[in-house]
């Protein structure tokens, strides 16, 4: 690791070794310790390399007295010579450990007043106090490591991609409002008062009109931005995303060639992380909410999800007769490891979640259970439990009863993932990739009772334009594929639509007159007019890749800048007003 030569440094401070024993170099960095050891003063000087120890004599009188006003985090600049270091002295804990140099001179460059917070503990600060300091919070070791690692991961899927002969394009920011499945952060027009652009969701719309323009294969390092609410693993206002588009390809190339990236990521960026299973298994959207009550499965852990609808309406349990979903979830040799106070843990987190209880039995061999509902599951309906269910000596089993299969799915989805974690079933050095295809192209919006697109409105509905005109909408599937790793989605695609009676019929289908499609997609229903190729593609967040990738629980500890969980800059204090004047040259009114 070699620094270019530059007029305050000559070496970095992480590059200086035994065999450099005798050079006179010079370096430049921040004060990370002083040590004043009776007539020497130690300094570590620190670089975004490593650390390097200096050592400043009394003899050098100017020098020293220099380095008496030293102070943690002054910028300084170095010159000496590199000595060795008696062996006693040596440490191991840094690469640089067998050496020091011997201070000739010493320019102070900058001081600094004293920190809001240790910089090395900032992980235990309050955020909020983190983020207003955030360019004193990145100089923390373990932040510069993970954005030196989302810079490699960066360089390595763009080198991949123009290996596979990709064209890198950049699309616009400022563009039209659209109903990509969250809200547009819109910016008014000075030019054109009274109307206003839209921050892009993904570049959707522009990498299907590079397709159509024949640029066959596009990526792009995309700035997307969503005005939706912030989670542990979504960002507020902007994340990026490696954005691809092929031209005359279905969905198992899409399969094919990010499949291969994704079994080649690990080994750059953690390779102390293992793969699941090669090839990516792919899975139906049915089949993993039928199995993990999730479209976004975590299956490093291998809790099923089970009906047992028809087995309880054989029982003499009242209350689950009653119920539309009854769902059984394995909790694997929990028996000797949950007490009654645990499992009244388990009953209460439910009821948090809105479920009206949780049930539960022991399963203590292939023929009998125990405690919780069992006394209501009599005779032959215990083995036919278990030999549903799957279980064995030493498991347990609970059970949720509800009338609505989105709430049923929302609390087992939680459940499973509370069980993991509490037996001690995850493997934080697995990765667990999975593809999930034939997702439903519409959902029902309750609250506006009406149909939503599920995903992206640009797929391609599994059906022709005539069965548009049969198929219940509900029942209707698209070509979309999400790809899944640990429980988290980390990106979604599709084959797109190209025909342009397709994309108009679809937009009819959620409420969309014929007026407002052609004012908001008559570019899109032209273009296809056109010829239009066969397409697909996808968005992979790198954020979330990167999260999973190096373990860290929050994406918000992967980005140099970000927003808090509210949606505030702390440090640079936006959003915020604009003067009187700007407001009235937009020609809008607050």
């Amino acid at each position: 690791m070699t620094i270019y030569k530059t007029s305050y440094r000559t070496k970095n401070c992480g590059e200086i070794r035994k065999e450099n024993v005798s050079e006179f170099v010079k370096l430049a960095g921040w004060v990370n310790s002083v040590r004043d050891h009776g007539g020497l003063i130690f300094v570590d000087l620190r670089d975004r390399y490593g650390i390097t120890q200096i050592v400043f004599r009394p003899e050098k009188k100017e020098t020293f007295k220099k380095a008496e006003k030293l102070k943690n985090e002054f910028v300084i600049s170095v010159t000496g010579t590199v000595i060795e270091r008696e062996k006693d002295k040596v440490n191991p804990n840094l690469e640089t450990g067998e050496i020091e140099i011997e201070a000739e001179n010493l320019e102070i460059l900058s001081e600094s007043k004293e920190l809001p917070f240790d910089i090395e503990k900032s992980k235990d600060v309050n955020e909020t106090i983190r983020l207003k300091y955030r360019y004193l919070d990145l100089r923390r070791k373990r932040i510069q490591f993970v954005l030196k690692k989302r810079h490699d991961l960066i360089n390595f899927v763009r080198s991949f991609f123009y290996e596979k002969d990709f064209i890198e394009i950049q699309t616009p920011l400022l563009t039209s409002s659209t109903p990509e499945g969250a809200r547009d952060f819109v910016v008014p027009s000075r030019l054109h008062k009274g109307k206003f652009y839209a921050l892009p969701q993904s570049p959707q719309q522009y990498k299907q009109l590079l397709m159509i323009a024949g640029f066959d294969r596009y990526f792009q390092v995309a700035p997307c931005l969503r005005d939706e609410d912030p989670r542990a693993d979504r960002l507020y206002g902007m994340h990026y995303q490696f954005d691809i588009e092929m031209s005359f390809v279905k969905k198992e190339d899409i399969f094919e060639i990010l499949g291969e990236l994704y079994e080649k990521i690990p080994s750059v960026i953690s390779p102390e992380k293992k793969l699941w299973k090669t090839p990516i298994p792919v899975f139906s959207y049915n089949e993993v909410m039928e199995r993990y009550a999730s479209d976004k499965p975590d299956l490093r852990y291998n809790i099923e999800i089970f009906d047992v609808r028809d087995i309880f309406q054989r029982s003499s349990f009242e209350t689950f007769k009653k119920c539309e979903f009854v769902r059984a979830i394995q909790a694997p040799k929990a028996l000797d490891k949950f007490s009654r106070t645990k499992i009244d843990e388990y009953v209460n987190y439910a009821k948090s979640l809105g479920a009206n209880g949780l049930a539960w039995v022991k399963v203590l061999d292939s023929k009998n259970l125990d405690g919780g509902i069992s006394k209501f599951i009599d005779g032959n309906l215990k083995e036919a439990l278990i030999e549903k269910t799957k279980v064995s000596a030493g498991d347990m089993i609970f059970f949720v009863g509800e009338n609505n299969r989105q709430k049923s799915n929302m609390i087992l989805d939680k459940i499973r993932r509370k069980l993991g974690s509490d037996l001690g079933l995850i493997d934080d050095n697995l990765l667990a990739f999975l593809w999930v295809t034939d997702f439903p192209f519409f959902e029902w919006n309750e609250e506006e009772r009406k149909l939503d697109f599920m995903h992206n409105p640009f797929s391609l509905p599994q059906c022709t334009l005539e069965e548009l005109d049969k198929v219940n909408p509900l029942e209707m599937l698209a070509n979309q594929y999400d790809m899944v790793c640990n429980g988290v989605e980390l990106f979604s695609g599709g084959e797109r639509n190209y025909n342009p009676k397709i994309l108009e019929k679809v937009f009819q289908m959620v409420g969309y007159s014929k007026e407002e499609i052609h004012s908001k997609f008559g570019h899109m229903l032209e273009a296809f007019s056109f010829g239009a190729p066969p397409t697909a593609g996808a968005g992979m967040g790198v954020e979330r890749l990167l999260m999973i990738l190096l373990s860290e629980e929050n994406v918000r500890e992967v980005t140099a800048f970000p927003l808090d969980g509210k949606g505030f800059d702390q440090m640079m204090n936006a959003p915020n007003t604009l003067r009187p004047e700007q407001i009235k040259e937009l020609g809008i009114k607050i």
